[in-house]
């Protein structure tokens, strides 16, 4: 919150903005804040468990926020325009005076959650922004990176990001004419030392 009141002087802030999907791995549990639509994927004894949700404007309770900021949502998007309902920046969803930053349209108050660590059965975290989201579902994005697929790598001398450069090669559309696969595409793929898909 403190980040974005910093920011809202910017002549970019206005009609700008960014998601921000982060993590903090404790020895005994994986807090995760989300604030937009970017998304963080636990693959947990190889199955894919969601450790944030999407923020899109129609979700019943990001509705009923920016409906009380007296701004709309239309075919999906705040005002018809902006397909997420929470972010930095984006200042002109944020415009109801008499409600404070949390209240706004667009609001960068995160939502956290808190999950407790499992030795040997969590193997990795993926966190990637919509331009991945769009293209695939949590349980392909685990399936890319199952154990057997890992194992293949291996045999084959390749780094572990030669699969997350393959995902991306996979889903990236041949052209610019569809909207699937021509957004921006950032992803981080965090590997747990004890997890037996990436152990030697």
């Amino acid at each position: 919150m403190k980040l974005d009141d910093e920011v809202k002087n910017e002549d970019y802030a206005h009609d700008t903005g960014t998601t921000s999907c982060c993590v903090l791995i404790t020895p005994t549990e994986i807090y995760c804040s989300n604030a937009g639509d970017s998304r963080a994927v636990l693959c947990h004894d190889n199955k894919a468990y969601p450790l944030s949700e999407d923020h899109k404007p129609d979700n019943p309770g990001e509705l009923d926020r920016i409906e009380r900021s007296h701004h709309t949502v239309e075919d999906s998007r705040v005002d018809g325009n902006l397909a997420l309902s929470r972010a930095f920046g984006d200042f002109q969803y944020k415009d109801a005076k008499r409600m404070g930053p949390e209240h706004q349209a667009v609001t960068p108050f995160p939502d956290v959650t808190v999950r407790k660590r499992i030795d040997k059965k969590d193997d990795y975290i993926m966190l990637a922004c919509d331009g991945i989201w769009d293209c695939v579902t949590n349980d392909q994005c685990v399936e890319q990176f199952s154990e057997k697929y890992i194992k293949k790598m291996k045999s084959e001398r390749r780094d572990v990001s030669y699969a997350v450069e393959q995902l991306f090669e996979d889903i990236l559309a041949p052209n610019t004419d569809d909207g699937i696969g021509t957004d921006n595409m950032t992803a981080i793929l965090i590997m747990f030392k004890n997890g037996k898909s990436f152990s030697d």
